[in-house]
């Protein structure tokens, strides 16, 4: 991949991980392995058997939504690193 598509491929999972997270959505699995592209380039996140969600009527606050979503930020991280990783061993 060069630098173009790695950023494409970065934001994309960015806005995915956005979109769950509006949705009270914490993914807690986010790794290249669960990182899938259909037919189109588009990418489709997998592995959502753990995930939990944090119902509206549940007594969890914003806050601690926040808390809980920033493992996906760290997951996010990693997989920065690791395709950083792969450009420069190439």
């Amino acid at each position: 991949m060069n630098e173009n598509e790695i950023k494409r491929l970065l934001g994309d999972i960015s806005r995915a991980l956005n979109f769950l997270h509006s949705k009270k959505i914490i993914h807690k699995s986010l790794k290249p392995e669960n990182v899938l592209f259909d037919d189109k380039g588009i990418i489709k996140l997998a592995d959502f058997d753990l995930i939990p969600y944090i119902q509206s009527n549940s007594s969890t606050t914003s806050h601690e939504i926040k808390d809980e979503s920033k493992i996906d930020v760290w997951l996010l991280g990693c997989i920065i690193y690791e395709l950083c990783s792969l450009k420069v061993q190439i």
